[in-house]
């Protein structure tokens, strides 16, 4: 081996590979580079030739050892190592292959021989190893110092040479392509770079180290580790280049949760959207990498209107928080900031999603929707939704001057549960969005299956400061498992839960939907009745219209039409357990269009069907009323009217 090699290494351990043979059979065997031999033992004349064994270099080895057992008897030996061959005199081993002797390459096989010889004896059988060289890496350069300019590290021996390359280009200070000393002076480079150093092997043997990574900052008084720049998306997983020198990495969300990982990809399938990976620094003189917007390309195209970013799966529609993410960072520092387009390329069927551990299969996007969404006509099928409390729908907020279009949620399922008996949820289930102050125009709902423990329902938006247009509802709305009297009485509508000042709602259908509710029980005790419990059974809707529960002053409902409306709620009374007597509630409002109007509800161009009210499933009465009065707020119009209806 070679000598210049000397003192690089740490000490291996002794691989103890023997191999023995029978010289009557001639047998040999083969060591599988862990210290295992094949094989029998072999004689010479009944002397045994022992275990062989074969040491790679150590600290303050010079070379290769490869001993073995002395039999008795033994004079010499014939000892073979791939293609080099000697006699060996009255030893038991040979310590020392030079360069010239066998030239080493990591990854092949070293072939070793050993026989035994005696005067006026015969050989014995050949005793044979067969070793995988496993080669060594050099040890990475370690960065010792990076003051005015120059950087400086340390090697494997003064006389290392290194591939060092600046910003990707290789630098070299001799005729090989190679750098040879040890320090880097860009005092008199422009601006910030990236700089890779790795110590160079011989090509055979010893292997390249590990890539030493590390960004200057753009005033040269700063090593840091450089940004991720190779991102790749497949199946939901996020995978990056590896940064050389990296301990580890930090994996932010857009929540700005950070889990640490020394691997290189993460599954993105349950859990949120990744904002960007940052490497961890393996030396002390190199920080942690900035963390800065990432550059993920979670969707193709080119978010213009003419090339908007294009959504093929379920995956892809939860990518849109990213973009929304990233342009409001653009917004605070260019007002000017263009928005985001995007549009749905592909029906997309959840039931092919994996569920969560609340059985949903659907996230929703909470970041402030800034852009356009054009569904193209396309579908998102049997999206599954379960929470606790809170509110749910696709979009958390979308804001004023942007716009949601042109798609079909397809039997959507959501669950509300109720979290415990004696906590006011305040929950919302809407399918589009919780908020809205731009335009949703041209969704259409189909058999929706809603249900709220406590909740407020409605089909596309919960509160509406913007514009809902051209939209139309069917399915179920269910009220149940309310809890005590305080959570009882909640608004289900079947487009627009609640119609702001400055909200319009325009142009919807609700084609067949139905508007469930039940008994809540109740109960309290009545001081003037000597401390009595006084309790009941309280409808647990108290507000519901088929395109808008509540229109208040400033918001405008215009041009909306139902076909088929069925209320299957109580009347709005209770019974008093202690003296049996019936009492009226004047706080429940029902409406064909709106249940309660402090705005303007104008029916023109729209069109009114059957509204059918009833307290079981099993039967009822369609209402005539056109608007409700004092004794009965119900009305095939508007319930309850205090603002202008016409």
């Amino acid at each position: 081996m070679r000598k210049r090699l000397s003192g690089i290494f740490a000490v291996l351990a002794v691989l103890a590979l023997s191999v023995f043979c029978f010289a009557a059979c001639s047998k040999s065997g083969t060591g599988d580079g862990n210290g295992n031999g094949g094989g029998s033992d072999i004689t010479l004349d009944g002397i045994i030739v022992g275990a062989v064994t074969f040491n790679e270099p150590g600290e303050g080895i010079d070379g290769f050892i490869v001993s073995w057992t002395t039999p008795v008897g033994a004079q010499r030996y014939d000892f073979t190592c791939g293609d080099f061959h000697t006699v060996i005199e009255g030893k038991a081993k040979i310590n020392l292959l030079t360069e010239s002797d066998y030239r080493l390459v990591a990854g092949e096989d070293i072939h070793i021989t050993v026989i035994a010889q005696a005067d006026r004896r015969p050989d014995s059988a050949p005793a044979q190893l067969t070793y995988k060289v496993k080669g060594v890496d050099l040890k990475s350069p370690e960065i010792v110092s990076f003051e005015n300019g120059i950087l400086e590290w340390k090697g494997n021996t003064p006389n290392d040479k290194y591939l060092l390359k600046v910003d990707g280009a290789v630098q070299t200070d001799g005729t090989d392509g190679y750098w040879h000393s040890n320090k880097l002076d860009i005092s008199d480079y422009i601006g910030g770079h990236n700089i890779e150093i790795s110590a160079v092997g011989d090509g055979d043997y010893l292997r390249n180290s590990p890539v030493v990574s590390c960004a200057v900052n753009s005033a040269h008084t700063k090593l840091a580790m450089p940004q991720i720049d190779g991102y790749t998306i497949e199946n939901g997983v996020l995978s990056w280049q590896p940064i050389g020198g990296a301990s580890g990495y930090r994996v932010i969300d857009l929540n700005r949760n950070v889990t640490i990982t020394t691997a290189t990809s993460v599954d993105l399938a349950d859990r949120n959207i990744v904002y960007g990976v940052y490497a961890l620094s393996g030396q002390s003189e190199i920080a942690d990498a900035e963390i800065i917007e990432a550059d993920i390309p979670y969707l193709t195209g080119e978010g213009t209107a003419t090339s908007p970013y294009l959504i093929n799966n379920a995956f892809e529609l939860r990518a849109i928080d990213f973009y929304e993410a990233r342009y409001a960072e653009h917004k605070k520092t260019a007002a000017g900031t263009p928005i985001n387009h995007y549009k749905i390329n592909a029906d997309i069927d959840y039931n092919a999603v994996a569920a969560t551990e609340d059985t949903s299969n659907i996230y929703t996007l909470s970041k402030p929707f800034c852009g356009v969404l054009d569904g193209n006509g396309k579908k998102l099928k049997n999206m599954r939704v379960v929470y606790d409390g809170g509110y749910w729908a696709l979009f958390d907020y979308i804001v004023q001057g942007s716009t949601v279009k042109n798609m079909t949620f397809e039997s959507p399922e959501i669950t509300n549960r109720l979290q415990a008996p004696n906590f006011p949820l305040g929950a919302k289930i809407a399918t589009v969005a919780y908020r809205n102050y731009g335009t949703i125009s041209g969704i259409t709902v189909t058999n929706a299956q809603y249900s709220a423990s406590g909740g407020e329902v409605s089909g596309i938006c919960s509160h509406n400061y913007g514009t809902v247009t051209g939209c139309e509802v069917s399915g179920t709305f269910t009220q149940v498992d309310t809890g005590l009297a305080s959570q009882a009485c909640y608004e289900m509508a079947g487009v627009v839960l609640e119609n702001c000042n400055g909200g319009r709602v325009t142009a919807n259908k609700v084609k067949s939907l139905t508007i469930k509710g039940s008994a809540s029980h109740w109960e309290y005790y009545d001081e003037s009745k000597k401390g009595m419990v006084i309790g009941g059974y309280y409808n647990n809707v108290r507000t519901a219209g088929g395109i808008v529960s509540v229109n208040r002053a400033g918001g405008v409902v215009s041009n909306n039409s139902y076909e088929t409306l069925n209320m299957l709620v109580m009347l709005d009374n209770y019974k008093d357990t202690t003296d049996g007597n019936g009492n009226t509630s004047s706080g429940f409002e029902f409406g064909g269009l709106v249940a309660y109007n402090a705005g303007t509800v104008t029916l023109g161009t729209g069109s009114i069907g059957t509204f059918t009210w009833s307290a079981t499933a099993s039967g009822g009465s369609s209402i005539t009323k056109t608007i409700g009065s004092s004794a009965d707020w119900r009305g095939k119009y508007v319930g309850k009217n205090d603002g202008t209806c016409n």
